[in-house]
């Protein structure tokens, strides 16, 4: 069995094709690697900054959760309250002996679910960065008291009775000093000296203590002198009674 051997132009072309192969290596690499020191310090330094951004996404996702099921739910609860105002309403009619009646979702609309009264309701959402605030503005129609011309009087007449059952407030009264309270003291005045005014006054300071202490030398002096005569007139006194009583 004879081995296949390469051909003399595929040795000499082996060169070639490394080259060609390294090449085409070379252009899928990147040239030249350049690093942004302010990108790369920001990147380094922004977790907290980042970590913030990621937090604030996730509370406006949340918050447009939030408002999506509410808008959800009060749809629900209207449709629940339109389907059983339409069966109530069905009912009471076929009650008097009407046996074709429809109605119509404006006829429930202001009829407002068999009520008395007619509620026109004015949603509105105001969102701020971390809070969201839904105001909803009522307005009350007695449909009622349309027909009752003395609802108005009747209304007048509490209020009335509701404004006399409030106890007015009593003027205020002067307050007058308490004379047991203590005295308070008067603050010392400040008295600001120059620079030979104290001088003067720390040399008097000093000669005043150096005379009390002069002086009370002195009286220890005196003091001992008599105290030293007193002493020497018993010892006498008491050897001549001695010399006496002998």
């Amino acid at each position: 069995m004879t081995s296949l051997r390469p051909t003399n132009a595929a040795i000499l072309s082996r060169e070639s094709q490394v080259w060609a192969a390294k090449k085409r290596a070379r252009e899928g690499q990147v040239k030249e690697i350049k690093f942004d020191d302010k990108s790369r310090r920001e990147y380094l330094t922004g977790f907290h900054k980042r970590n913030v951004a990621r937090q604030a996404i996730g509370k406006a996702k949340a918050q447009e959760r939030e408002k999506t099921m509410r808008q959800e739910q009060r749809k629900e609860l209207r449709e629940e309250r339109q389907a059983r105002a339409r069966e109530n309403r069905i009912a009471v009619e076929k009650a008097y002996g009407n046996q074709t009646i429809e109605i119509d979702d404006e006829f429930l609309d202001a009829m407002d679910l068999g009520k008395g009264k007619q509620k026109h309701e004015d949603e509105r959402e105001y969102e701020d960065e971390e809070v969201v605030a839904t105001v909803t503005v009522v307005d009350d129609l007695d449909l009622d008291g349309l027909h009752n011309e003395g609802g108005a009087a009747e209304k007048a007449e509490k209020v009335k009775q509701w404004e006399k059952a409030i106890p007015k407030p009593s003027p205020r009264k002067a307050l007058k000093p308490d004379l047991d309270a203590p005295a308070t003291k008067k603050k010392k005045k400040l008295s600001f000296e120059t620079k030979g005014e104290r001088v003067q006054r720390k040399r008097e300071e000093k000669a005043r203590r150096v005379k009390q202490a002069i002086s009370r030398r002195e009286d220890g002096t005196t003091e001992r002198r008599r105290l030293k005569k007193q002493t020497m007139s018993r010892g006498r006194n008491s050897k001549n009674s001695r010399n006496g009583n002998l």
